[in-house]
């Protein structure tokens, strides 16, 4: 529901913290997903897989938007400035300030190792 508010009801912070406002870093890490890999990608994808690989690559693109969408809006509600006056954010602080599950942060650490294995 926040994301819904702050992408139809664009508001400036006068007194917020930060170099940025919250919409402005939303807009910035969605836009940092989307690029000429995407382009090549389907072109790639229709000349080998045929016409029915548009479908799927709807699918799979609404599916990504979606849990990048939730994973900026996140990060941008849950960071935090640190002692040198810069914003800090991501997973981690999700986990900690979002989630309050300090044994699943604890845990990530071993995940993200073996992640690129799988």
């Amino acid at each position: 529901m926040l994301a819904i508010k702050y992408l139809l009801f664009p508001h400036e912070e006068k007194d917020a913290e930060g170099d940025i406002s919250s919409f402005q870093a939303l807009m910035i890490a969605m836009s940092g997903t989307v690029g000429t890999g995407n382009i090549i990608g389907v072109s790639l994808a229709i000349s080998m897989g045929g016409p029915g690989a548009l479908f799927w690559m709807w699918l799979a693109g609404l599916i990504g938007m979606a849990t990048k969408y939730s994973e900026a809006m996140l990060g941008v509600k849950y960071r935090i400035k640190d002692e040198h006056g810069r914003m800090s954010g991501g997973p981690m602080y999700i986990w900690e300030r979002g989630l309050n599950n300090h044994m699943m942060l604890s845990f990530m650490p071993y995940v993200d190792v073996y992640r690129p294995f799988l």
